[in-house]
């Protein structure tokens, strides 16, 4: 509607705007809504693909002692500066500064999902008042963030696996 309102007046505009509008080009879809595909069928996906576990908060993994601890990486951009916000199956120890803010208490679904959403592509993810896009948006690679605060937990210990999912 602002754009709309910011066109008019201007020559040629309106038509452009009429065309757009009834176009069903992905570009009318960014500019109405923000991005250029739904999130919709992406849930749906992860859903299916991972079941019930995906409804599950993260720190229920905590229980089972063969779970891996895992740390998925999004993009905090409510606050200024934008900074990393971290998913977490774990709980910090007692006394532990976090190195960057995030949460164990989300399911699985809502981090893979706040995860996924590069800006054009997907609309940014909201939970909590907070608003978060794709991890890479402030660190190229995400994976570092989840390198550093696993070498903050356990110092001195090999990191046995890293799993890094993205397109980059």
């Amino acid at each position: 509607e602002l754009l709309k309102e910011e066109l008019q007046g201007v020559e040629g505009s309106s038509s452009w705007w009429s065309k757009l509008v009834q176009s069903g080009s992905s570009m009318r879809r960014v500019l109405l809504q923000g991005a250029k595909y739904d999130a919709g069928p992406l849930m749906q996906v992860l859903h299916s693909q991972f079941g019930q576990a995906a409804s599950r908060r993260m720190i229920e993994s905590s229980l089972d002692p063969h779970a891996c601890k895992t740390a998925v990486v999004s993009t905090l951009v409510s606050e200024r500066p934008i900074r990393p916000f971290v998913f977490r199956s774990y709980q910090l120890p007692p006394g532990m500064k976090e190195s960057f803010p995030g949460r164990s208490s989300s399911t699985w679904l809502e981090a893979m999902r706040a995860s996924s959403a590069a800006p054009y592509f997907f609309d940014e993810f909201v939970a909590d008042g907070e608003r978060l896009q794709d991890g890479a948006i402030v660190t190229n690679n995400p994976a570092v963030v989840a390198v550093h605060e696993a070498q903050r937990l356990w110092p001195g210990r090999p990191m046995e696996l890293m799993v890094s999912v993205g397109t980059g």
